[in-house]
């Protein structure tokens, strides 16, 4: 697959006003904006952005605010700008003050930087002066990227950078596979901030797909759970990592959500006992799955379950017709199905030098060539001569009293378990219930009372 051939992702934007221009594409708070206010609003900005940082700049965004994002993302694309998507400042930049309603900040890049200066002033003003022979199609000549900066659960920072014909067509294949159809026409609430790329996919994804897409409203200290209890009935759908919804199914029984019909799940493997916890709440609800890397633009695997839900929550799906994914052994040999291996991704659209992601993820295609991800090769605890999953210790500590958090680490073969407690912590107790909940391998030899558990920007435990 050449760039050439995909269709420009800025197509999206102008399907949508095609096909109804006055309907909603995203709420934030009371600030609601239709298909054809937005795209106006973004061909403007977009002007205004090549005006001031000309050919080859990069622009970025710290994580500080999300109000502008679905703005800068757009603009971006249809000014076929860089747009480096920040969840902290790179270590060692110099910290520069934020611009008065324009959230963002110096990089440094092979070509010339955007700074955000005295110059910028909020966007309505940004916008006022601006003639209306301005905004027009752009041609697509020039590969622009979203890029990433993430260090994931170990290791060093790196960015990613993935071009937007590779978003544009990854959108297109799971179009015509029906990977989107649960996003057809749906308000969907998006927990995940906008600069992660799960945030910034299931964003790209719903807009594709004629869905309305809620923001959490910013800085709310109640969380982006906690901030559903506060929002109208009308979302239909949420996309969530495995951290939000362990702090969704604490507070189901507070949330009155009659319209909700999708739960989407991504950012890490399926929480089953927090999912079945969720599914009592709101049993009539599908429920996505997805499997994916920031080095691919939004899903390698992604499959739909639909109620009455079973037990069956071990495979992520078929790949999506934009990848192909090998199971390899330590010998770079594609195993056979059914034989767990390291998964590799490849395809024009992997975001990883020559198309080829080793992911670092185990895992293998079933029976019905459905891809099953058993985790991650370096998050393995070894004791006692056992693999365990500490995800799965976890999932059963947070369903103990008291739990609000935790972490299962390894330490010269003991299994020591992390916990951050409502109430004083009384081990015994807490090491009985974990009993009764998981095999006496997996049973920790220690549990150990934190302030709080270390985690990434997208929610994920830091494992090293």
């Amino acid at each position: 697959m050449q760039a050439a051939m995909a269709a420009p992702l800025v197509d999206v934007l102008f399907e949508r006003v095609a096909q109804s221009a006055d309907a909603i594409i995203f709420t934030r708070g009371s600030d609601r904006w239709t298909n054809s206010e937005f795209l106006a609003t973004c061909l403007r900005l977009a002007s205004r952005l090549r005006e001031q940082t000309g050919d080859g700049a990069a622009i970025a965004v710290s994580a500080e605010s999300q109000a502008l994002l679905p703005f800068l993302i757009w603009s971006t694309v249809i000014a076929e700008i860089d747009l480096w998507l920040l969840p902290a400042l790179p270590a060692g930049a110099p910290q520069l003050e934020q611009a008065s309603g324009l959230p963002v900040r110096i990089i440094y890049s092979d070509g010339p930087a955007f700074v955000a200066d005295d110059r910028w002033q909020p966007l309505a003003s940004l916008l006022s002066n601006l003639p209306v022979d301005s905004i027009h199609r752009p041609d697509s000549s020039r590969q622009a990227a979203f890029v990433f900066q993430t260090s994931g659960t170990e290791g060093e920072p790196k960015s990613i950078r993935c071009e937007h014909w590779q978003f544009a067509q990854v959108l297109r294949v799971m179009r015509e596979c029906g990977a989107l159809n649960h996003a057809i026409s749906t308000q969907v609430y998006l927990s995940q901030p906008l600069q992660h790329s799960y945030g910034l996919c299931s964003f790209l994804e719903y807009c594709a797909a004629g869905g309305s897409v809620v923001l959490p409203p910013e800085h709310s200290p109640l969380g982006p759970a906690g901030d559903l209890m506060q929002m109208t009935s009308s979302i239909q759908a949420i996309e969530g990592v495995p951290y939000f919804w362990s702090q969704f199914a604490k507070l189901r029984r507070r949330l009155d959500l009659p319209d909700l019909r999708h739960l989407g799940l991504g950012g890490g493997p399926v929480d089953t006992l927090v999912m079945k916890t969720v599914l009592t709440r709101f049993p009539d609800a599908s429920v996505s799955v997805r499997y994916g890397l920031t080095e691919t633009p939004s899903v390698a695997a992604h499959k739909v379950y639909t109620p009455p839900h079973g037990a069956d929550w071990i495979s992520s799906g078929r790949v999506v017709p934009a990848y192909e994914v090998e199971i390899r052994d330590t010998s770079e040999q594609v195993v056979p199905d059914g034989t767990e291996g390291e998964i590799v991704i490849l395809g024009d659209c992997v975001a990883a030098p020559y198309g080829i992601l080793r992911t670092g993820d185990l895992g293998y295609f079933d029976q019905q060539r459905e891809l099953v991800v058993t985790g991650r090769r370096s998050a393995f605890i070894k004791r006692r001569g056992f693999r365990l999953s500490p995800e799965t210790i976890e999932s059963a500590a947070t369903r103990c009293d008291d739990v609000v958090d935790c972490r299962a680490i390894g330490v010269d073969d003991r299994l020591i378990l992390e916990v951050v407690c409502q109430t004083e912590l009384s081990a015994p107790r807490l090491l009985d219930q974990l009993r009764a909940l998981l095999p006496a391998t997996m049973v920790p030899d220690e549990v150990r009372r934190v302030a709080a558990i270390s985690r990434t920007f997208s929610g994920k435990i830091k494992r090293s």
